[in-house]
């Protein structure tokens, strides 16, 4: 009797894989999403503090702070987008060819 190499005693390789996935992916992009709301917070502060008394050291600073507080936005749109897009399970195919074509 040949063992099919594709089987485990818990059932297909890819059967696993795939609950794995189900669970775990949604988990991280909770997690990017919660550190990105504190970056968000933090360089919102920042900026707001830098534009209200103009007490930068210098223009790279400024702008430096301002490039923090647009990367924290991109990144919480977008983690969203996969967030919700996982939570939602849309097919597979679907998320794969939308994260791929579109981002």
């Amino acid at each position: 009797m040949v063992k099919d190499s594709a089987t485990t005693p818990n059932g297909p390789t890819g059967t696993r894989r795939r609950s794995h996935v189900r669970w775990s992916y949604p988990l991280l992009m909770a997690l990017i999403l919660a550190l990105s709301a504190v970056e968000l917070g933090l360089s919102a502060w920042i900026t707001a503090k830098f534009n209200a008394h103009h007490n930068f050291t210098s223009h790279s600073e400024k702008w430096r702070v301002r490039y923090a507080l647009f990367a924290a936005i991109w990144t919480f749109l977008i983690g969203s987008i996969y967030f919700w897009m996982f939570v939602l399970a849309l097919t597979g195919l679907f998320t794969s060819i939308a994260s791929h074509s579109f981002l």
